[in-house]
């Protein structure tokens, strides 16, 4: 690059000749090449041969090494201001990078763990915060890849103004940084750190602090919406990916975007601001039905839900696609370069053909792109999308397309019109016409009906006419008034009817007891929730007795009550009936018979066992002085019922709280109380 600093007249009149080989593999490369050098030779056209003056590399600010755009693209930095000048701190709108805490599992939760009643939302400004005593904050973090709307599922501890985190220091030095003072709790935007393919820019409404994995966009003289549209579109992935061709984008690539003359076509700014609006409104509705969002009004519709989220996503593949031709106008765009930009990231769905006939043979290949998982970098030919994201040491895993690309994963909706051809409208009305359905979803949804109902029982969510557990406890006993899968099922049989409840106990195979004691916690509940769950199995060793406990409702009386309030009756009465087995077997007057009641004895003894054992490692957490501190976070209170809980994460901090770490927990002092004890 040294050569871009020569003498402008020698720049001018010095000409590279590139070959763009990209797409093809390494043999398709070289046949490729053989075939574009020789057109090149003979002073034939060929789409791989690129000849361009060196003075042209720098239009685009940074100079980054493209020379495959054309001459109307380059001039799209010349004639539009960039979003953003850090030189002369002017723009449409300021890219800030996001905060770094130093320490994600001491200042940053999940909202679940502490839940909506301590969380400060909608804070206005810095002034408003100093003069509250809330500690929790929502915390915008990046995440999946994600477009218009969603991923507000962190919080942060911000109390008196951060002062814990600011000062939280590693060694010698500050660990934090970059706390972007003036512009957290402001409305703006954000996207992914990481990301290949179409990236994905989202609405962040105010209240939020933000992290440098979901660093931030703040309009300054244009309307978020409108800025929003543009950076979601076709163009914008393609400019993106000019300006730093790497999977790793820098808020200072987003600032050299070149921003479009908005005096040009009025008319096209207020439809992208309109469409925009409609995309944020549909992503909410879909959040609005997932319980892991602070948003969660209730589960989708058990008969009609599934095929609604499809009818959701065929309007946002319309409407995106009015948005980003609706922004190819506001750039004055070429047709030659919407045809390169589409060549190189695909086409708009709503480009691809209808087909009115939904017998065509040709559309039988929705039905495989739908039912059937794939790696979707094969079938699409194309990148796989990424918003993976490196956790400062938080143990908090983020899903991403990155990591879902690399193995078989069912295609999204837009994927699925990408890979078949096939207009948005065409591929629902097919999929909606053959009633087809993916077992896993409807499986999926059960599961979430399940959990829905688990915390209407306990308080969590509100039904009219289910009356809340109290103590947040519920027992995997039958008969007992606090019977696990009897409440759900009294829950289920109110927010649905009995008929459906019953296909819902169907789908997760029949048994609601035995999913509760098994698939639930581990299979389905735990990754539902991050690794951070709601809702804790506390079981015996050989599952026949357990109790579900919610997080927010654990306190040190909550140990007490599993003894006093469940165990020790269940245990009388199993002692009592085995007393009544013993005086029988007495009374019965055949060999066999008293056989068959020394079974029922070895079962009775055998199960006294197992609720003594139980009993003793609950004692044995209470004789600690173990009490749980909600801010501490779940995975921290769940450590020290490691013996309890059926899954390894609890017991893997409980050995990392033993060698002392997280000094700063609530919790660690009961640790450290032991080895004052075994020292002694």
């Amino acid at each position: 690059m040294y050569a871009l600093n020569k003498k402008e007249n020698v720049r001018k009149q010095s000409q590279g000749v590139y070959f763009r080989l990209v797409s093809e593999n390494e043999e398709e490369k070289r046949l490729a090449f053989e075939d574009a050098l020789e057109k090149c030779v003979n002073g034939q056209k060929s789409d791989k041969v690129f000849v361009l003056e060196q003075e042209k590399l720098k239009t685009i600010p940074g100079w980054p090494f493209v020379y495959w755009v054309s001459d109307e693209t380059r001039n799209l930095f010349v004639n539009n201001t960039i979003i953003w000048d850090y030189e002369i701190k002017d723009g449409y709108a300021e890219t800030r990078l996001g905060m770094a805490t130093g320490d994600n599992t001491r200042f940053v939760r999940y909202w679940w763990e502490i839940g909506k009643d301590s969380i400060k939302f909608n804070s206005e400004n810095i002034e408003e915060v100093r003069h509250n005593s809330f500690k929790w904050f929502p915390y915008m973090k990046g995440g999946e890849v994600n477009r218009w709307y969603g991923n507000q599922i962190n919080i942060v501890n911000w109390k008196n103004d951060g002062k814990e985190l600011k000062n939280f220091s590693k060694g010698n030095r500050i660990a934090s940084h970059n706390y972007n003072g003036e512009f957290i709790f402001r409305e703006g935007l954000t996207y992914s750190f990481l990301t290949v393919s179409q990236w994905s820019v989202r609405y962040m409404p105010k209240g939020f602090i933000f992290d440098v994995a979901g660093s931030s966009i703040f309009p300054k003289k244009t309307n978020v919406y409108l800025l929003l549209g543009i950076l979601n579109s076709k163009i914008s992935t393609f400019l993106i990916k000019v300006l730093n061709p790497t999977v790793n984008y820098q808020v200072g690539d987003i600032a050299r975007i070149p921003f479009p003359d908005e005096s040009k076509h009025p008319e096209y700014v207020e439809i992208v601001k309109d469409l925009v609006s409609k995309c944020i409104s549909i992503k909410r509705e879909i959040i609005q039905e997932d319980e892991v969002s602070w948003e969660f009004v209730a589960p989708r519709h058990w008969q009609t839900g599934i095929l609604k989220t499809l009818e959701r996503n065929r309007e946002l593949a319309l409407y995106e696609t009015e948005i980003s031709e609706s922004v190819y106008i506001l750039y004055d765009i070429t047709k030659d370069d919407i045809k390169q930009i589409e060549n190189e990231f695909g086409r708009l769905p709503g480009h691809f053909p209808k087909v009115d006939n939904l017998n065509d043979n040709k559309l039988k290949v929705i039905k495989s792109l739908y039912l059937d998982k794939h790696v979707p970098s094969e079938i699409l030919k194309q990148d796989e999308e990424t918003g993976d994201e490196e956790n400062e040491g938080d143990g908090q895993q983020e899903t991403s397309g990155s990591r879902r690309g690399r193995s078989k994963r069912y295609l999204t909706f837009e994927e699925i019109c990408l890979a078949s051809g096939f207009h948005p409208e065409t591929v629902y009305d097919y999929i909606k016409t053959n009633s087809l359905e993916r077992e896993e979803e409807r499986y999926g949804l059960a599961v979430h009906y399940v959990s829905y109902a688990l915390g209407v029982v306990m308080g969590r969510f509100i039904v009219e006419g289910i009356e809340a557990d109290d103590d947040g406890i519920t027992v995997l006993d039958e008969g007992h008034s606090d019977d696990t899968p009897a409440r759900i099922r009294e829950v289920l049989n109110k927010v649905l009817n009995e008929r459906q409840t019953n296909e819902v106990i169907t789908v997760l195979g029949g048994d609601l007891r035995r999913f509760l004691l098994n698939d639930f916690f581990t299979k389905c509940h735990i990754p539902m929730y991050k690794k951070r769950p709601v809702y804790w199995l506390l079981r015996s060793i050989k599952k026949n007795y357990g109790f579900y406990i919610y997080n927010l409702k654990f306190t040190q009386d909550t140990l007490y009550s599993l003894i006093r309030k469940y165990l020790e009756p269940k245990m009388n009465l199993e002692k009592s009936k085995l007393a009544d087995l013993h005086e029988k077997k007495e009374s019965v007057p055949t060999p066999n018979e008293k056989r068959e009641i020394d079974k029922f004895i070895a079962k009775s003894e055998e199960l006294l066992d197992e609720l003594e054992a139980f009993k003793n490692d609950v004692q044995e957490v209470i004789d600690t002085g173990f009490k749980p501190d909600i801010d501490d976070g779940v995975i921290l209170n769940m450590a020290p019922l490691c013996k309890l809980i059926p899954w390894k994460e609890p017991e893997k901090y409980y050995k990392e709280l033993q060698k002392g770490k997280y000094e700063w927990a609530h919790v660690s002092q009961y640790f450290v109380k032991e080895k004052m004890v075994s020292i002694l």
